[in-house]
């Protein structure tokens, strides 16, 4: 398995390219939200525009690995979970009235009950998902979202699309990660369990570097310190 490092540094490389492509283009810059950068932030604003979005490409990497309670991101979703259901607790007793005492009851009450719900939420994600690497990794699930995503820019809902694209995204630059590793993927979940490698079953032995050492040098020709043919850029 690759680690999550390698997924988030791939994940960021995609979204430089993702930035630079739309640059290319001619399309509204950082997926639209250039204007609400500037708005904010001035005339650094397109930078920190482009940063945002490199940097959710590189976090929505490690999305796909919710599926294995032990991950990166499955980890943090537990501790997000169970954070809110604190919050929400002691919002609720000072709302109520209590006296601070109860506040520090509803905290503890509040981390229990939100470990739990955080716990069962991975749970039941890699319970709906067949198991570690299968429906959360599947091309058919990116495939669905996609489909979602135009459905949703057909109905002209501003905003909305982005959500199922993101996980489209997420589920595509993540599996180049794993699809350098001995064990594959099987793209095709939940209609077929074959399993998918980029490269030979030697070649994936060391395949989370070469993979990174490709990243690299995508990361340097994008920002111009390599030299590479027009038709890249």
């Amino acid at each position: 398995m690759s680690g999550y490092q390698t997924h988030m540094f791939i994940g960021g490389v995609a979204g430089l390219a993702l930035v630079r492509a739309l640059a290319a283009s001619g399309q509204p810059p950082a997926l639209g939200f250039t204007p609400v950068f500037v708005q904010h932030f001035g005339r650094n604003g397109p930078l920190l525009a482009d940063l945002a979005v490199i940097a959710a490409s590189a976090l929505l990497a490690t999305v796909p690995d919710i599926d294995e309670p032990g991950s990166f991101i499955a980890r943090r979703a537990q501790a997000v979970i169970a954070l809110a259901v604190i919050a929400l607790a002691v919002i609720g007793a000072v709302g109520a009235g209590l006296p601070p005492a109860w506040w520090l009851v509803a905290t503890f009450v509040g981390g229990l009950v939100g470990g739990l719900a955080g716990y069962a939420f991975v749970w039941g994600i890699r319970r709906a998902a067949g198991g570690h690497r299968r429906f959360t990794h599947s091309l058919v699930l990116a495939a669905a979202c996609g489909l979602v995503a135009v459905a949703l820019w057909g109905l002209g809902l501003r905003g909305w699309p982005l959500i199922p694209a993101a996980l489209a995204w997420a589920i595509g630059v993540h599996d180049i990660g794993d699809l350098v590793t001995p064990n594959g993927l099987p793209l095709l979940h939940p209609f077929s369990q074959r399993s998918f490698r980029l490269l030979p079953e030697p070649l994936c032995r060391i395949g989370e570097p070469l993979v990174a050492l490709l990243a690299l040098l995508v990361v340097l020709a994008l920002v111009g310190v390599l030299r590479v043919p027009v038709g890249w850029r």
